[in-house]
């Protein structure tokens, strides 16, 4: 017994010797990572290096950079029309114009006249009415010739001379005396279709720009044929000698911007 209590002794003493040699050892190794890793955390480190994306070609950056003006510009040339139109300015001109040459022309207001300017859709942008011009039959009658104008791309006068007055004789290369009589269906047809914005009347005029683009149109009812046809060129005319007041402002330059479809009136009575 008291060998085995002897030996339970030694084998207690031998664990905890143990136990504690091994507790300082782990203390001074603890000790030593502590110390290291304090060491190495005051040196100094290289930065990580950053990457980055190659530059990219030039090729790439055309395609990804915005639109210039210039490729807007000439985008928009190749998708969309570009076109000009009469303005409230140039209208109010016009009328005043044609009302002016009836006064001149018939002494006061003999013949009373209605006139209708049209912008290059066919929209009515001024329609005025001499005073004792009736109302109703003129104001139809004006706006209509216009109207025949901007369907046509041509004058009122056009269309009567197409297809309401004699064609040629076929016999002796004269003109006969009759019209045509399918010609002159063919025309009411076109009204009808038309629902009555087609008159094979004169006094309409095609107003266009210099290049040949229809920007509006200008009818005048009230007097003879001839005679609306005249006042309306006439209020052509006047929009094209008022000018904008400057210095380099000439007849010639302001004709030059806009091309009337009859050029000349057809009027024996009146002179221009």
């Amino acid at each position: 017994m008291l060998f085995l209590g002897s030996l339970n002794f030694a084998h207690a003493f031998a664990l905890a010797f143990m136990f504690f040699v091994t507790k300082q050892d782990t203390r001074k190794y603890l000790k030593s990572r502590i110390q290291y890793l304090g060491s190495t955390s005051t040196t100094t480190t290289t930065p990580a290096r950053r990457l980055e994306a190659p530059p990219l070609s030039s090729s790439v950056t055309a395609t990804v950079s915005s639109p210039t003006p210039r490729t807007l510009a000439t985008k928009s040339n190749l998708y969309l029309r570009t076109s000009s139109s009469l303005n409230m300015r140039a209208a109010e001109t016009i009328a005043n114009g044609a009302i002016r040459a009836a006064e001149s022309a018939f002494g006061g207001g003999s013949k009373p006249i209605c006139v209708t300017v049209l912008d290059k859709h066919g929209g009515v942008l001024v329609q005025k009415r001499m005073d004792d011009c009736p109302d109703g039959a003129y104001t139809k009658f004006s706006f209509v010739k216009a109207r025949t104008c901007i369907h046509l791309n041509t004058s009122s006068r056009s269309m009567r001379q197409k297809y309401m007055e004699p064609s040629p004789s076929n016999s002796g290369g004269g003109r006969s005396t009759d019209a045509d009589p399918s010609k002159f269906t063919q025309a009411a047809t076109m009204v009808s279709v038309m629902q009555g914005e087609l008159i094979p009347v004169a006094g309409g005029i095609l107003v266009q720009d210099a290049d040949g683009n229809t920007v509006g149109a200008v009818g005048v009812s009230g007097a003879a044929a001839d005679e609306d046809e005249y006042c309306a060129l006439a209020g052509v005319r006047s929009l094209l000698l008022q000018g904008d007041g400057s210095d380099d402002d000439h007849e010639d330059d302001d004709e030059s911007l806009f091309k009337t479809i009859p050029q000349q009136h057809s009027c024996s009575t009146l002179k221009a």
